[in-house]
């Protein structure tokens, strides 16, 4: 088996564990939480707790770009395995949100040296079909994950949920070993990176690359309106819609089932779909998503949204992820990755803080609408920059 094919069954496979773990521990503390307390507030705390690592990526950004990659995961993944024993030794609310944002730091920094990982095993050409390789695989951990983790949460205590992520977590460390890594930057140190980088302000490189920023704007106003709709997803269920809050994880398994079937269409036509049109595709079905889930009468209607959310959720990070992939220079991707992710999760805290104080405002039906229009609207002027080029 060639080095290509199987660093691809390795990546599918740590990927799928990886994301399966995430979203059974995610989806467990909220509804822990949330069962416990009854508080929005504190599930928003959570949100914002997992989005302040965005400040410390951005400083150790320039490490992806320097060190070995493969390395630097399996560090991740090793210290994510300490911090769920701390979490097994105690969950108080304050425990519970250092966890988060330590859990939250990792898991950014080392999506970041995933995907500039993947400059270094495949081609421009080939990253939006791997990309959605993977992606379906994650899909199918979104509709276990939840399921199993209201199931978990509803059947067990939470002990249980975070012995699974342990038991997941070291199962994805011993995958990524099996990396074979060969085209690679780090093998040279710091002349590998140009002497031109040395001292170059990054931040103006970076402005200076139309392609780049124009995806970074774009994907800000789309983590905008996750950050501001996400804390209100389970209010939504309960107090509107007035189905269980436990169903909170089947609407997120329904989001998985959405993601699964947009990534695999995309599959199929990757070869002849650019990362622009991806992201023109999911701003529409994100629009169209909170259509319905803001004049959903029941849980069954809110499902067919959660669908649309899903496979938006699909379409947008990939289309976004690839764009900077492609059109980044391979030698600063790391830290135009960590400057990225830095501007779209501090536009997405905005959002999360602002959701309760606007809900109060305008109520959640509307707040929905509102969503639903900024979408669309985003999709027309993205559309429109495109022709332009």
């Amino acid at each position: 088996m060639s080095n290509s094919k199987r660093n691809m069954i390795l990546i599918i496979l740590s990927s799928f564990i990886s994301e399966l773990a995430d979203y059974i521990f995610d989806i467990g503390i909220i509804i822990y939480l949330y069962k416990s307390t009854k508080s929005t507030a504190l599930i928003s705390g959570v949100f914002i707790s997992q989005l302040l690592p965005a400040f410390l990526i951005l400083v150790i950004g320039r490490t992806i770009d320097i060190f070995d990659k493969k390395k630097l995961i399996i560090l991740c993944k090793a210290c994510r395995i300490i911090l769920f024993f701390v979490l097994l030794v105690n969950r108080s609310t304050i425990t519970i949100y250092i966890v988060s944002f330590l859990l939250s730091f990792i898991l950014e920094y080392s999506s970041n040296i995933f995907n500039a990982l993947m400059t270094d095993l495949f081609t421009k050409e080939e990253l939006l079909n791997k990309s959605s390789i993977i992606s379906t695989a994650n899909s199918v951990s979104m509709i276990a994950g939840p399921l199993l983790a209201s199931v978990l949460t509803y059947k067990t205590s939470l002990n249980v949920t975070i012995s699974i992520n342990i038991v997941l977590c070291m199962a994805v460390t011993v995958l990524y070993c099996g990396l074979k890594v060969e085209r690679t930057l780090y093998s040279d140190g710091l002349t590998g990176i140009g002497e031109r980088y040395k001292k170059r302000n990054i931040v103006k490189a970076i402005l200076q690359n139309r392609q780049v920023v124009c995806t970074i704007i774009f994907w800000s106003i789309f983590m905008f309106i996750i950050g501001l709709m996400g804390p209100l997803e389970i209010v939504m269920i309960e107090k509107v819609i007035h189905a269980p809050s436990d169903f909170y994880g089947i609407g997120n398994s329904m989001e998985g089932i959405g993601m699964l079937v947009a990534s695999a269409v995309l599959i199929g036509i990757s070869k002849k779909m650019s990362p622009n049109r991806a992201v023109a595709f999911g701003l529409i079905l994100s629009s169209i998503a909170y259509l319905v889930i803001g004049v959903s009468p029941d849980f069954y209607v809110y499902l067919i949204g959660a669908f649309f959310v899903g496979a938006a959720a699909a379409l947008c990070p990939l289309g976004f992820k690839t764009a900077v992939q492609t059109y980044s220079d391979k030698n600063i991707i790391g830290r135009t990755f960590a400057i990225s992710r830095f501007v779209v999760i501090i536009v997405r805290l905005i959002g999360v803080s602002v959701s309760g104080w606007i809900v109060l405002k305008c109520g959640i039906r509307r707040l929905y609408m509102f969503a639903a229009i900024v979408m669309i609207l985003s999709a027309v002027t993205f559309l429109m920059w495109r022709e332009k080029r």
